[in-house]
């Protein structure tokens, strides 16, 4: 038997695996190590019952993984019983492989971002063929998306290929940002070793179809200096690309580290003092845990007329995009933090935020109460 048969085979036997209702399958970026919602869900169903099994897909087995974590690679025939074992799948993407979903299995659709400024899935003006078919198979077969606002809640009604329940309620990562700052910041400040005397500034831009870093050439060193002017301390800045970029890196410099690897980009936010981004959804998080934001966009025009555009009125934004350096070190130094609260709130408003940072638990009740028929 050819290799390719055999493991068409064992997909097929896979699939006629019973299922366990003690078992949940979770997956973030198509198994770039822990993070996102499906980890903080994990975590407060652990809590909950340390007997549930919880599979975690890995695109590298030695990626590290809580203890009571089951790791599956992707890819594998092991992936395949995970998946057809478990009770409940959760993701954040929907580009990954996924199986015909049996009757009593229940797929959590998180999405990686609680409110995006940049169009996409529907929204966007082109997208990959291949990709949106699988987005609509993955929408075909999802039974709960969630959002605890109302910009974020009518996207996916209308842009998502879906036509399932979304549930309004509190979002998991919004709850880790707002709840666990100084948890994260202990554990950020100790795996890359800040000093207590130093602020962190994170990094985090979104991808860029080119798939270059070309377009995030800013001097970062320069940035550390103006904002420890500003705010009256030294400043080291996380560095961090998006997961799609992740086998790129960035210009080294002195003031600056390059945390790409770091899975997690919620514990980044948690434990920043400064955010920096251009148009990635962790702005959104950083605007509801009142971080001091900064956007650094040098192709915002190109990105307007020729890639993604715009979910969100930029004007209503509590902070204005950057196209150069020097725009950037100025912004910085005329930051305003109770006029940028202030609009903060305004723009919560505008989207229609309401979250009380209960995400986890409410998520965790949801697929409990799935279990539990």
């Amino acid at each position: 038997m050819s290799i390719f048969k055999k493991y068409s085979f064992l997909k097929m036997f896979a699939r006629l695996l019973p299922v366990n209702k003690n078992s949940i399958y979770f997956e973030n970026f198509r198994g770039n190590g822990i993070g996102d919602d499906p980890r903080y869900i994990a975590e407060e169903l652990h809590r909950r019952n340390p007997k549930y099994r919880l599979y975690w897909l890995v695109e590298d087995k030695n990626i590290k993984l809580p203890d009571y974590f089951t790791p599956v690679e992707r890819n594998t025939f092991r992936m395949h019983c995970a998946l057809s074992k478990s009770a409940v799948w959760v993701s954040n993407v929907k580009n990954s492989f996924k199986p015909v979903k049996k009757k009593n299995q229940f797929y959590v659709q998180c999405w990686h971002s609680t409110l995006n400024f940049k169009n996409n899935e529907g929204a966007a003006k082109s997208l990959n063929k291949d990709y949106v078919m699988a987005s609509k198979y993955d929408a075909s077969i999802t039974d709960l998306m969630y959002s605890d606002n109302e910009l974020r809640y009518n996207h996916f009604k209308t842009n998502f290929f879906y036509s399932g329940e979304v549930k309004k309620c509190d979002v998991p990562r919004i709850q880790a940002v707002v709840k666990r700052t100084d948890e994260f910041k202990t554990k950020i400040r100790e795996e890359y070793g800040i000093a207590e005397n130093k602020k962190i500034a994170v990094y985090m831009p979104t991808f860029r179809k080119a798939k270059t870093v070309d377009i995030y050439d800013t001097d970062f060193d320069a940035v550390a200096d103006s904002l420890g002017k500003k705010f009256g301390s030294e400043f080291v800045v996380l560095m961090k690309l998006h997961p799609t970029m992740s086998h790129l890196s960035f210009e080294k410099f002195e003031n600056a580290v390059d945390v790409t690897s770091h899975t997690d980009p919620f514990e980044l936010i948690a434990a920043a003092d400064v955010v920096i981004s251009d148009y990635s959804g962790i702005i959104f998080e950083s605007i509801v845990a009142r971080k001091p934001l900064f956007l650094i966009a040098k192709d915002i025009k190109e990105y307007i007329s020729g890639d993604r555009g715009f979910m969100v009125d930029i004007e209503k934004m509590p902070v204005k995009f950057c196209e150069s350096d020097e725009e950037l070190y100025s912004c910085i130094e005329n930051f305003n933090e109770e006029e940028y609260c202030k609009k903060c709130l305004d723009f919560e408003s505008y989207v229609g935020f309401s979250d009380s940072f209960n995400g986890a638990e409410q998520i965790a009740d949801i697929i409990e109460e799935f279990l539990k028929k």
